[in-house]
């Protein structure tokens, strides 16, 4: 699949070399990236309906954690 309908490519012009470096920056400050709005209503819709179709093959854990795994 492209990612010209499922991201906002006018406001996050991936195709940038300049853009990326600017997003890389900002990642190796931070930690972490924030892009608002990043993907289009329409994909957030097809990203739902599929996440339903498949629901019932999701993997469940009783354990919480943060997105790197550690503290």
């Amino acid at each position: 699949m492209r990612l010209e309908p499922l991201v906002d490519e006018e406001r996050y012009p991936l195709a940038s070399l300049s853009f990326r470096k600017r997003c890389r920056s900002r990642l190796e400050l931070d930690g972490m990236l924030v892009m608002p709005n990043f993907i289009t209503s329409n994909a957030i819709l097809l990203l739902q309906r599929e996440g339903e179709s498949r629901r019932h093959l999701a993997y469940y854990a009783i354990n919480n954690h943060n997105v790197y795994l550690a503290p």
